[in-house]
C-alpha cells in the first residue's frame, strides 16, 4: 500500500492497522504497527510505502473482501478484493 503524507505528517509516529474483512464484515486478520516517516528533501516524494506480510490465510468461500487501512484511529482507505472459486476439470478425452 502507498501511503500519502502531508506537510506537518512528518517525523511523527502514526498509529497503522490494516485489516482483513470478509463480505460479512468479520475481522479474518490484522497487523499493527507505527509508521514514522523522515521529513523529505526539498520536492521529494509525499509517500510512504507499506509491505505487509501476509501469513496462513485461508478464504474459506468466494466473495468480497477488503482491506481496510486505519491510520491513527480514522479509516483512510478500503481496497475491495473480489474472489471467485475456479473449478479444475481434470479429466481429459
Amino acid at each position: 500500500m502507498r501511503v500519502g503524507l502531508e506537510y506537518g505528517e512528518f517525523d511523527v509516529d502514526h498509529d497503522i492497522k490494516v485489516l482483513f474483512i470478509d463480505e460479512d464484515g468479520k475481522e479474518l486478520g490484522k497487523q499493527e504497527g507505527k509508521l514514522s516517516v523522515p521529513r523529505p528533501e526539498k520536492g521529494g516524494e509525499l509517500y510512504a510505502d507499506l509491505i505487509l506480510p501476509i501469513d496462513n490465510l485461508i478464504l474459506e468461500k468466494p466473495g468480497r473482501y477488503e482491506f481496510r487501512l486505519i491510520i491513527n484511529r480514522e479509516s483512510k482507505r478500503t481496497i475491495p478484493i473480489d474472489v471467485i472459486q475456479i473449478n479444475s476439470d481434470t479429466t481429459r478425452d
